[in-house]
């Protein structure tokens, strides 16, 4: 239905963490943080609902309420930053109408914005790493710290320091085949991932530890570092390592 928000879809890379959603902008090589209400919104911004809907809708989904200024402020930070595909909203008010109208309600307008952008190392980096992160579905690896293993993931292209939800004996590693490893803890602290523009991931970690195991998985197929899922020679990979994302 025209004149209702629609969120955006094309060259864009989402990953939710907790109630929020993280936007990776394959165009602007910008990372967008969006809080609990403007993911709401954004979830909510099909074309077909209106803005007193997304209100009802967000209300109901962060248990407490959600006026239509609210929203209407989420829709002007979302379409400053290209999130939206509409750039008209329900009841004829176009993008600079609501950026006025926002601006009028001062001290009624949510204090702190609601969506933050950065420029991600990853895409950030000399060259353009585009395939890459469009074709990237998951980079898994497990680490060995004394008799500790700990095991991490990276979904859909989002690197730097994994999330708790992304570590620990129940990740997903999209269907291909790790080495059976003993126990497994949570995240390990001081590890990132980074992409490059040559298709390679740098993951970095503690001192003393080892990388024994990773896979990468692109959007149809899984590469995997040894033949049968096999853990990595000697004892493991020193930090920091490199992991070829072949085609990927």
């Amino acid at each position: 239905m025209p004149g209702f928000p629609l969120a955006r879809t094309a060259d864009l890379i989402t990953e939710t963490i907790g109630g929020e959603i993280v936007a990776y902008d394959g165009l602007t090589k910008e990372a967008h943080c969006l809080n609990a209400l403007a993911s709401a919104v954004f979830v909510a911004a099909d074309g077909k609902t209106s803005i007193a809907d997304i209100a009802s809708l967000a209300s109901a989904k962060l248990d407490e309420p959600v006026d239509a200024s609210h929203v209407e402020q989420a829709i002007v930070e979302l379409e400053e930053r290209g999130l939206l595909d509409a750039t008209e909203a329900s009841g004829g008010l176009s993008r600079r109408q609501l950026m006025r109208k926002s601006a009028v309600m001062g001290g009624a307008a949510l204090a702190a914005p609601l969506v933050t952008s950065v420029v991600t190392p990853a895409y950030g980096a000399t060259g353009s790493i585009d395939h890459l992160n469009n074709s990237l579905s998951i980079l898994a690896v497990i680490i060995q710290c004394g008799g500790t293993e700990y095991r991490m993931k990276w979904s859909n292209g989002p690197f730097g320091a994994p999330t708790s939800s992304n570590c620990g004996p129940t990740f997903q590693n999209g269907g291909c085949t790790f080495h059976d490893g003993g126990g497994a803890a949570g995240c390990l602290a001081g590890t990132t991932a980074v992409a490059h523009a040559d298709n390679t991931i740098t993951v970095t970690f503690p001192a003393g530890c080892k990388l024994t195991d990773y896979l990468v998985k692109c959007a149809n197929n899984c590469l995997t570092p040894a033949t049968n899922g096999q853990p990595l020679p000697g004892g493991g990979a020193s930090s920091p390592y490199t992991i070829s994302a072949g085609n990927c």
